[in-house]
């Protein structure tokens, strides 16, 4: 299993950035500097690791992590592949404009979806519960219209902020 743990998530996000964390984990999955389009995905699913099961991600409110669980380690191509996608994901994500366009409408999708009576609940608890603090107002997720409308390079700035070696782990199991 490989993982790479970046030290950054909803807490770290400016009042006009809240859900860019959220977005980029998105992204990763559309292109990266060695992997443009869906070959990432492409690859590790010819070699029986699946896309949402083995490789996958989380944005929480304090970091975003990538992993590559259950790699078929037999051929050393297939652990410099795998540690070729976590270098990657370090600084290389590609955020191409058709991708943040097409991503956007999946992430309003993923907010939808968890638009539910007991998660609007369990936020409104969370907010009276921690009143005062960021953990109160930071869902990863983030906001609608922050998602909606910002901008390439806004993305790209917040990218480049919080992705950065001194900010990042890279763990292999």
């Amino acid at each position: 299993d490989f993982f790479i743990v970046h030290n950054v998530g909803s807490l770290q996000e400016d009042e006009n950035q809240r859900g860019l964390a959220h977005f980029l984990e998105h992204m990763a999955f559309n292109g990266t500097k060695h992997f443009p389009g869906n070959n990432l995905i492409n690859y590790f699913e010819s070699i029986g690791v699946r896309f949402g099961t083995n490789v996958n991600a989380y944005t929480s409110m304090s970091r975003t992590v990538y992993n590559i669980s259950e790699v078929p380690i037999t051929r050393s191509t297939v652990i410099d592949s795998t540690l070729l996608a976590l270098h990657d994901w370090s600084h290389y994500i590609n955020c191409l404009p058709e991708d943040i366009k097409k991503e956007r409408g999946v992430v309003r999708e993923e907010m939808r979806l968890g638009d539910e009576p007991i998660n609007r609940m369990q936020e409104a608890i969370s907010e009276i519960q921690q009143r005062g603090s960021r953990f109160a107002v930071r869902k990863p997720i983030g906001l609608a219209k922050v998602v909606e409308n910002f901008k390439r390079e806004e993305l790209i700035d917040f990218y480049h902020k919080g992705y950065r070696p001194n900010e990042q782990t890279v763990v292999a199991v």
